[in-house]
């Protein structure tokens, strides 16, 4: 057993760690910029919900395509080439109102139907992410996020450019919130006010071509639905229980790990995915210590590869905050410690449902 001392001593070094890890990136290049915000207004046909998003972002919408092809080997161009024809063709039904909005985006920006779904893949094939989800002593729930995307370089660094935060409204209202990138109508964080949260993160399954020709193929299960519209389907209406059995149990593209906050004490869980079936739901306990969860993109019950350990990181800085002290200030922080915080991380969120709470930024970092 560690000394109490050393205990508190390790504590207080990983809490300066974080803020010296936030003050000496910003010194270099500031970590943290304004994201654009934008209003979608569901009350409009679905096929001009984004266009005005659309024109504003045309030229980096053709780009995205022109990024995603360089993933691609030649030798399977023309697989891929082939199921997003039959993609193209096959999903105005399946995804439904989701379609228009995509075609709506396709005829401002002037390209293939086809090729905006395949934009709207992007999330299925090529994210590291972290995200917690944490219960305060006083029983208030806090969801945390940074979304790591892309190979790095241009690439990454392309999409914090196209990072948009996007209010959904009826009636003028607010319903739900979510960050997205321009050309993507589904959404990898986001919140209902006064119901609950979630954020995804992506499973690892070997190379970008690899997991985009599974995605492409799984897209074609009439049952199936790509996560970040499912959310999106539920968004608006559903309270946190009947969301998580919604992302726990319907039919997905891809597997993935939904990370979701309530608003009661308890209500936090990560939701382990298998295209067809749950695997594991992972639920906060703080009456028997579990405070808070972190999930990266491995299951949580084996321990992450040596070369991509995020979680240790977060999991001391949480540990070195402590449960009293948790606080937006102090979640951000430690989602700011290096490797948490990284070259691939777009943009962190944080989101306290019970306050109608959302801030969102792009990180640039290390």
């Amino acid at each position: 057993m560690k000394s109490h001392a050393v205990m508190a001593s390790k504590a207080f070094t990983m809490l300066v760690l974080a803020a010296v890890a936030v003050s000496c990136c910003a010194a270099l290049d500031p970590t943290t910029y304004p994201i654009p915000k934008y209003t979608v207004d569901l009350d409009l046909a679905p096929y001009y919900r984004w266009q005005h998003i659309a024109k504003v972002y045309s030229t980096e919408i053709k780009q995205t395509l022109k990024f995603m092809n360089s993933f691609i080997p030649a030798e399977i161009r023309p697989q891929v080439d082939s199921l997003v024809n039959d993609i193209g063709l096959a999903v105005q039904t399946q995804l439904g109102v989701y379609a228009s909005e995509m075609q709506g985006i396709a005829d401002v920006v002037g390209i293939p139907h086809g090729d905006v779904v395949l934009v709207n893949l992007l999330y299925e094939i090529t994210a590291k992410c972290t995200s917690t989800v944490a219960q305060h002593t006083d029983g208030t729930i806090y969801h945390g996020r940074n979304l790591d995307f892309g190979e790095g370089g241009a690439f990454t660094d392309f999409l914090r450019s196209i990072a948009i935060e996007v209010h959904f409204q009826r009636n003028g209202t607010t319903v739900y919130t979510g960050t997205t990138y321009s050309g993507y109508v589904g959404l990898p964080t986001a919140t209902r006010p006064g119901y609950w949260s979630v954020s995804v993160d992506e499973v690892v399954e070997g190379p970008i071509y690899a997991a985009l020709i599974s995605a492409l193929n799984g897209l074609m299960n009439p049952n199936a639905q790509l996560m970040t519209l499912l959310i999106r389907d539920i968004m608006e209406n559903s309270t946190f229980s009947e969301a998580v059995q919604t992302l726990g149990y319907h039919d997905l593209v891809s597997p993935v790990f939904f990370i979701m906050g309530g608003v009661q004490p308890g209500e936090g869980v990560v939701i382990t995915r298998a295209r067809n079936k749950p695997i594991d739901f992972w639920w906060l306990d703080a009456d028997h210590g579990l405070w808070y969860l972190v999930e990266t993109n491995y299951d949580h019950w084996v321990p992450p590869p040596e070369y991509d350990d995020r979680l240790d990181p977060m999991n001391d800085c949480m540990n070195a905050m402590g449960q009293a002290n948790l606080s937006v200030d102090n979640l951000y922080n430690c989602l700011s410690t290096p490797p948490v915080l990284n070259p691939l991380t777009t943009y962190t969120a944080i989101i306290i449902n019970s306050q109608s709470y959302y801030r969102c930024n792009v990180r640039r970092c290390c």
